[in-house]
């Protein structure tokens, strides 16, 4: 039996026009705070294999859905700019509970921000919703003891100002 290799929960930060073929490269105005310009979404595989892509998508309605991945994808041929920060490797049963988490969190709603300098309002609303609710779940994945606190913080160090407002009270409760 050939031993199984760890699993990597990552957060992924994909420049959310994905025109862009130069990875280091922006558009201009892309991003007047830090995290402003980019969807988020989770990655669970084992290092350098296709995985599942746990990520909000918009509709044409400007409504934001979350659809169960079907099939393993592979980030190095996703079209697309992007930047993985792992969080830490899960074991399968752990790899489980974030499927679990992803599937029950919900979709932020409402007015989130105003727009960017790139994409207007459509833009920036769908970018604070992909963001908010990727923190919703690696806040439930500190609950469920599969995150430490500290990836928490990291995360929502990553957001803009204006969504980091949101969570000010938040973590002096958790202390």
């Amino acid at each position: 039996m050939q031993p199984t290799k760890p699993l990597w929960l990552s957060l992924i930060r994909q420049l959310a026009d994905g025109h862009d073929s130069n990875p280091g490269a922006a558009p201009a105005g892309a991003r007047s705070e830090a995290g402003t310009g980019d969807k988020w979404s989770l990655f669970v595989a084992p290092e350098g294999e296709p995985g599942l892509l746990y990520s909000l998508n918009p509709t044409a309605t400007d409504v934001y859905v979350y659809e169960a991945p079907q099939h393993a994808v592979s980030l190095p041929n996703a079209n697309s700019t992007w930047s993985m920060y792992t969080m830490r490797t899960v074991s399968a049963a752990e790899a489980n509970t974030v499927h679990e988490v992803v599937s029950r969190q919900s979709i932020p709603t409402g007015p989130l921000q105003p727009g960017s300098a790139h994409g207007g309002r459509a833009f920036g609303a769908f970018v604070s919703a992909s963001q908010l609710w990727v923190e919703g779940i690696v806040r439930e994945l500190v609950e469920e003891r599969v995150l430490e606190h500290q990836v928490l913080r990291y995360v929502r160090s990553m957001m803009g100002p204006s969504r980091l407002a949101h969570f000010k009270h938040q973590d002096q409760d958790q202390e």
